[in-house]
């Protein structure tokens, strides 16, 4: 190999580094910049984890975890203003999860000090049925390198399963690179529309494992924080058999249901994309919601 075939390997392995280091650069400012879902993520959980279970007054401390669902049916500033002299509310949320990321998010939140009075998961219940992957961004932001091996683990992927784990974990790029493809879909006219109206009419029955309930009843127990669960409305065809399953192994797990209203309750312009509340729909959700809460709140105080 000539010298002057070996700098141009080397100039083009520089080239290629320095693209791979920008790719990671430009990652990490798309989603930590003010606006960026990263960020917003990295400063709920560090909020999540400082709690205890009361704050300044003596109010119980309140932790909402979801995902976009509840991003788009509750408005936050609205309910800690209606809740703010009884309790003290907080939210963790990250979008595209569901059972299997929280089932490993709520251990590694309370392994990390996180101590809410109460935690309230606010998924659908098609959602705590599924058995999708573990979202890598969950794997990004929310978990510690004791859950990265255990979710190794649970794919039975051996040596891949480890190292693609834990380069969604340290890497920006890798663990983020889902959001930047959504991003470019979003750009194509419809897109989105078309996605939801597929997934929608694909939608069956969902078989929930009552295991799954117990299993985060009881991690709750260990560090003395009550579960409670709320069902968010999705426009989901199989809701009411779907939350009849839930409701079911939450009785038999001792963990307040909250359903204030059913996704039949709501149509039409009350979505914005077949699965989202609107404004229209949050309008409608809100005033059922809160008092819904309260209540819950209330009888389990007693």
């Amino acid at each position: 190999m000539t010298r002057q075939t070996t700098n141009k390997i080397k100039l083009l392995l520089t080239v290629l580094f320095l693209g791979y280091v920008l790719l990671e650069v430009a990652s990490y400012w798309r989603m930590q910049r003010p606006s960026g879902r990263g960020h917003r993520v990295t400063q709920e959980h560090k909020e999540a984890v400082s709690l205890r279970p009361h704050s300044d007054g003596d109010r119980p401390t309140v932790l909402l975890v979801g995902n976009s669902l509840i991003l788009e049916a509750v408005d936050m500033d609205a309910l800690r203003t209606q809740m703010r002299s009884q309790y003290d509310v907080h939210r963790l949320v990250l979008e595209s999860t569901g059972y299997p990321d929280w089932s490993l998010i709520l251990p590694s939140l309370f392994q990390q000090g996180a101590r809410p009075s109460y935690v309230v998961l606010t998924i659908s219940p098609a959602q705590m049925s599924s058995h999708v992957p573990v979202f890598m961004e969950t794997t990004h932001y929310l978990l510690t390198p004791h859950e990265v091996l255990e979710l190794s683990r649970r794919d039975h992927g051996g040596a891949s399963a480890y190292v693609m784990h834990f380069l969604e974990y340290v890497s920006p790029y890798w663990g983020t690179r889902s959001s930047a493809q959504v991003a470019f879909k979003d750009a194509i006219p419809g897109y989105r529309s078309i996605l939801f109206a597929t997934g929608t009419e694909m939608l069956g029955p969902q078989q929930f494992d009552p295991e799954r309930m117990r299993e985060l009843a009881a991690v709750c127990k260990q560090y003395n924080v009550k579960l409670m669960y709320l069902a968010l409305p999705a426009n989901d065809p199989n809701g009411d058999q779907n939350a009849a399953q839930i409701q079911q192994a939450a009785a038999a797990n001792s963990v307040p249901y909250l359903r204030p209203m059913a996704d039949s309750d709501f149509h039409g312009d009350d979505y914005t994309d077949f699965i989202h509340l609107s404004a229209q729909g949050k309008a409608k959700f809100m005033p059922m919601f809160v008092p819904a809460l309260l209540h819950a709140l209330g009888t389990t105080d007693k």
